[in-house]
């Protein structure tokens, strides 16, 4: 989060450098006094709070949805994220456009860095690709 006089400038999305390692939380920015947001995509938005939390429900489903999604079989982010459901027009992941399974791709893939991180995914390497399970010592 940078401060540039009264104009406060947040800036998420990395993943490499998930928002969570780099210190920056919606918790954080909850605190601050906001009276504008323009975020990258999407509309103008005024009211940041109410946003935080409607990110901070999405994520959480989100997360619980990748839990189920693994149950005991240990699968790829194309696998978990061709499993996960998409608020998109096509009636099936088979017709997605290239563009759009990356960007789901890259969504699944933090938040399984992210299930990770917390020690409720376990990874492990299988003919060069990296597998992502349960991990069934964890308790939620």
């Amino acid at each position: 989060m940078y401060k540039m006089g009264e104009l406060g400038c947040v800036i998420t999305q990395d993943m490499d450098d998930p928002p969570w390692k780099a210190g920056v939380s919606q918790d954080k920015v909850f605190e601050l006094d906001i009276e504008l947001v323009l975020p990258g995509h999407r509309g103008v938005l005024k009211n940041c709070n109410e946003r935080i939390q409607e990110l901070k429900h999405h994520h959480q489903k989100r997360l619980d949805e990748i839990i189920s999604i693994l149950g005991k079989d240990s699968q790829n982010a194309f696998q978990v994220a061709s499993k996960m459901s998409w608020d998109i027009i096509y009636d099936s992941w088979d017709l997605f456009p290239v563009t759009q399974n990356w960007f789901a791709i890259g969504e699944a893939i933090s938040d399984l860095k992210y299930l990770k991180e917390k020690g409720v995914v376990k990874t492990e390497m299988q003919r060069k690709r990296r597998l992502f399970s349960w991990n069934l010592n964890h308790t939620i």
